[in-house]
């Protein structure tokens, strides 16, 4: 008599089963699910019913995921190509930068694990940070030090309890100490909650290292032009590091504080 296997694909169902879970808020359904991102967070996905219909949608934070470890999709045509192609083959659109899908009450599972596909496949371009060329914001800082003759390094990964946490500039301090800088050009709440994230984790194994924001407020094109920062974002990201300094700052006096090493 032939050994019954055992049921694999009813295990599997019962534990992904078991690893979703909703809430609403505000009347969006918000769905978590056990697959990860780049941060080894549960990717979630948003429902939102109106007179229009169904939509799905990511809430914009694959793409704001991929900003923070430095892949812009929209910097080179190629990228933007591979997000074009992902989302043709599985019937998505984007619009300013969130992930999104129409969808009804008989396909809608199946839209939304064709939107969960496609948020993976495009969250692994996060493999690719720093591997091109620096953002245009990264460059600019770069070249403020140098003509400082600051002494940095960059690039670092820096290990946590979950992920590795990417640091752009490292400036080493007296008494084997070190200034560890993330560099933000686009500030928002979701930007300043995965910051804070990585800051928490590093300050575990990181103790005396200082943890120290950047950010790019300007506007593009009009170095004249201050971008306005919500008062919430600020209180985020002051929360947890031990310094932060504006961009447009950058020739008062205090900004020095930022690149001395005492």
């Amino acid at each position: 008599m032939a050994e019954l296997l055992p049921d694999f694909a009813s295990d599997y169902g019962r534990w992904l089963t078991s690893r979703l879970s909703q809430q609403v808020r505000d009347g969006v359904v918000e769905v978590s699910t056990p697959l990860l991102d780049p941060l080894n967070d549960g990717m979630r996905v948003y429902i939102e019913t109106g007179p229009g219909g169904t939509l799905v949608h990511d809430g914009g934070m694959t793409i704001e995921t991929l900003a923070v470890h430095g892949v812009d999709v929209h910097s080179t045509v190629k990228r933007e190509s591979l997000v074009d192609d992902i989302l043709r083959s599985s019937g998505l659109s984007m619009e300013d930068d969130r992930i999104q899908t129409q969808a009804n009450p008989h396909n809608l599972p199946q839209r939304m694990h064709f939107l969960l596909s496609a948020m993976h496949r495009i969250s692994d371009l996060s493999l690719t940070a720093r591997q091109g060329k620096a953002t245009d914001f990264f460059e600019r800082v770069c070249s403020y030090l140098d003509d400082r003759d600051v002494l940095y390094s960059t690039h670092l990964s820096i290990p946590g309890k979950t992920v590795e946490h990417p640091v752009d500039i490292i400036i080493p301090l007296p008494r084997r100490r070190e200034r560890l800088v993330r560099l933000i050009g686009t500030p928002n709440i979701n930007t300043a909650k995965i910051v804070s994230f990585s800051w928490i984790e590093v300050a575990d194994v990181r103790p005396e290292a200082e943890r120290v924001i950047l950010i790019n407020d300007e506007a593009s094109g009009d170095r004249d032009e201050i971008k306005s920062i919500s008062q919430q974002t600020e209180s985020i990201l002051q929360g947890y590091s031990t310094g932060m300094y504006r961009w447009s700052c950058r020739n008062n006096p205090e900004f020095k504080q930022f690149w001395r090493a005492a």
